[in-house]
């Protein structure tokens, strides 16, 4: 899965597919006041929104697009070789970095 949340041919490494999962687990995972940190909490109630970002929350971004067959099919053996533990290499995920020009 990439950052929207479509399917990718892209090989990830076991440490990426983990850290992408503690991060889904961390964004979505909602947080008593008591469980926050004091300093984190203080530093929460003092944040403010940049006005400059206020259009951002008109926009009518839809419905997402549906994925095609390609892409669920792509998901379905990317999910199950996770389920198998079957991760890129460091070198397989640099490599095609590489062939991308990053």
């Amino acid at each position: 899965m990439n950052d929207h949340d479509r399917g990718t041919e892209a090989p990830r490494s076991k440490p990426d597919f983990d850290d992408n999962v503690r991060r889904g687990d961390r964004e979505t995972r909602a947080l008593w006041a008591h469980e926050i940190p004091p300093d984190l909490l203080q530093a929460l109630a003092e944040a403010r929104v940049d006005p400059r970002h206020d259009h951002l929350d008109a926009m009518d971004l839809g419905t997402p697009a549906p994925l095609s067959a390609s892409e669920i099919e792509a998901l379905d053996r990317s999910e199950a070789a996770a389920a198998l533990g079957d991760f890129a290499t460091d070198d397989e995920v640099r490599a095609v970095w590489a062939k991308h020009g990053f």
